[in-house]
């Protein structure tokens, strides 16, 4: 239970912290999907059929978890080729900045595992 309530307070923040802006459609769909927030938030969203709503909810994903872990990693990866390239003494903050990435991509990506969202 109390993972349960920390996955979800995870995901939550995913969305809030989104570096691409979440419209309210979609956080309206996320949120009935998967039970975020709480529902004096969120107004049902009910002229939506299944397709029109599939494809909200894909790019909602996408915006909140896939393309920032991408991202994460991506320049995680950079930082590391700088430190290595660097040396140890000038390159530290560049490792340190790349742990701190990795692990805000572990993050999102438990929220990923968590709700059985697959990545596409």
């Amino acid at each position: 239970m109390l993972e349960e309530i920390s996955a979800k307070r995870k995901f939550e923040m995913a969305i809030l912290e989104s570096p691409m802006p979440i419209t309210s459609l979609e956080y309206k769909v996320l949120a009935q999907r998967y039970g975020l927030f709480s529902e004096k938030d969120v107004k049902a969203v009910t002229s939506l059929d299944c397709g029109e709503s599939g494809k909200i909810l894909q790019s909602a994903l996408l915006k909140c978890l896939h393309l920032p872990i991408k991202t994460l990693i991506k320049e995680s990866n950079n930082r590391v080729k700088r430190y290595f390239r660097y040396d140890e003494k000038d390159g530290k903050a560049d490792l340190e900045l790349a742990c701190i990435m990795l692990k805000r991509a572990d993050l999102l990506n438990d929220c990923r595992i968590a709700f059985g969202i697959k990545c596409k």
